[in-house]
């Protein structure tokens, strides 16, 4: 059997960095703060968030996305209706692309 490496008492080994939104240690006398960095998100990304997501070079789809723009001043009870148009212009916009052009 093999001899075990005697470990070094003097090296500490550092603890794992925390996870952004974990409270840490702050200053003394500051009381816990919170980890760097963005609080963790739930769910799928925003489309506000995707780049390049402002505009797609498609006027009407565009248009048809800008309407969400201001959805945080919406009431939540109204957000349904504001999804449902903005679904049926796109729909429209895109089975327009089926039609032959003049």
């Amino acid at each position: 059997m093999s001899e075990a490496t005697p470990v070094s008492a003097s090296a500490p080994v550092p603890a794992p960095p925390p996870r952004p939104g974990t409270p840490v240690p702050g200053p003394p006398g500051a009381g816990p703060g919170l980890a760097a960095g963005p609080p963790p998100r739930l769910g799928p990304p925003l489309v506000a968030d995707a780049p390049g997501a402002a505009e797609t070079g498609h006027a009407a789809v565009d248009a048809a996305l800008a309407r969400l723009d201001g959805l945080a001043e919406v009431p939540t009870e109204a957000h349904a209706a504001l999804f449902e148009g903005v679904h049926e212009q796109l729909r429209q916009t895109l089975a327009a692309l089926d039609q032959p052009r003049p």
